[in-house]
């Protein structure tokens, strides 16, 4: 069966991946047909495993083990993806160059406290679906993508992972 793989919080502040290195650990330890995409940790891979919880925390000891220092994951079944690639909250949004649409990836379904959609200057959250918030950022000199991200840890914990819709976009064109 295939799977996605996100890894939080790589290849900044000193917590050095490569994703060579990556790829070469998970065969070694058993998995299949791995393909990494970016340099920020998202990884597709086949497994006999059919859990996803299993399947997080074997590969979350299996990446310290390696690296020597702790590496938030997130497991998400092909299907998975692909259901959130289909749904695309974003379709209805005109791109523009100011606007990035953003996925927060969680392992478990988040609990949701603020009423959706949330809006302020810059920021919005449209939805919530299974285990992803979407949110769009409208790029200014006063609000950026590190501001939205300092939101969503905010309000959802640091146990989420946070991708560009583009990333996804180029992830369901690599799923089988």
């Amino acid at each position: 069966m295939q799977f996605v793989l996100f890894l939080r919080g790589i290849n900044v502040g000193g917590k050095q991946v490569k994703m060579e290195t990556l790829k070469k650990v998970l065969e070694q330890k058993g998995f299949k047909n791995v393909k990494t995409l970016l340099a920020s940790g998202n990884v597709i891979f086949e497994s006999e495993r059919l859990n996803e919880k299993e399947l997080r925390i074997k590969i979350k000891k299996i990446l310290e083990e390696t690296f020597l220092f702790s590496i938030q994951c997130i497991v998400l079944s092909s299907k998975k993806v692909k259901d959130i690639y289909t749904k695309n909250p974003f379709k209805n949004i005109s791109p523009k160059s100011e606007i990035k649409f953003y996925i927060s990836l969680f392992q478990e379904k988040p609990k949701i406290k603020i009423n959706l959609p949330f809006e302020m200057e810059g920021f919005s959250i449209l939805s919530a679906s299974g285990n992803c918030v979407y949110s769009v950022v409208t790029l200014s000199k006063n609000f950026g993508t590190v501001d939205a991200m300092e939101i969503l840890e905010k309000e959802f914990g640091k146990d989420i992972t946070t991708r560009n819709w583009n990333t996804i976009e180029k992830m369901y064109s690599l799923l089988a």
